[in-house]
C-alpha cells in the first residue's frame, strides 16, 4: 500500500531551497538599495558643484564654509542657488542599529551626520 505525501527529507529540500531564495533575493535588495544611496550622494555632489561655481561666478569668491550647513540656503544678493543644502545620508549599519542603541544609552549624539558617537 502506497502512502501519499512528503516524506521528510523531501520537505526539508524544499524548506532548504526556499531559505537559499529568501536570504539571495534579501541580498539583491541590500545592494540595489547601496546603489540607489551611492547614486543620490553622487547627485546631490553635482547640484552642490553647480551652484558653487555659479555663486562663484556671481560673487567672484566661493561662500565661507561655515555657511554651507547642511539644510541651509545658498545664496548670493537675493539669487537662490541652492534651496536647501542636502545632508549627506546615514549608513544602512548606522539606520538599523539606531533604535537599539537610543534604548541602550540615555544621550545619542551624531556628528558630521556619518559618525555615531555615544556618550
Amino acid at each position: 500500500m502506497k502512502k501519499k505525501g512528503f516524506t521528510l527529507i523531501e520537505l526539508l529540500v524544499v524548506i532548504a531551497i526556499i531559505g537559499l531564495l529568501t536570504t539571495m533575493s534579501v541580498l539583491a535588495l541590500q545592494s540595489s538599495r547601496a546603489r540607489a544611496r551611492d547614486a543620490k550622494r553622487l547627485g546631490d555632489v553635482k547640484q552642490m558643484q553647480t551652484a558653487l561655481d555659479l555663486y562663484k561666478h556671481d560673487a567672484n569668491s566661493y561662500p565661507a564654509t561655515a555657511s554651507i550647513t547642511p539644510g541651509a540656503v545658498l545664496s548670493y544678493n537675493g539669487v537662490v542657488y541652492m534651496a536647501i543644502i542636502p545632508a549627506p545620508p546615514l549608513p544602512d549599519d548606522v539606520l538599523v542599529q539606531l533604535p537599539i542603541l537610543i534604548l541602550c544609552r540615555p544621550l545619542l549624539v551624531i556628528k558630521h551626520h556619518t559618525h555615531l558617537n555615544i556618550v
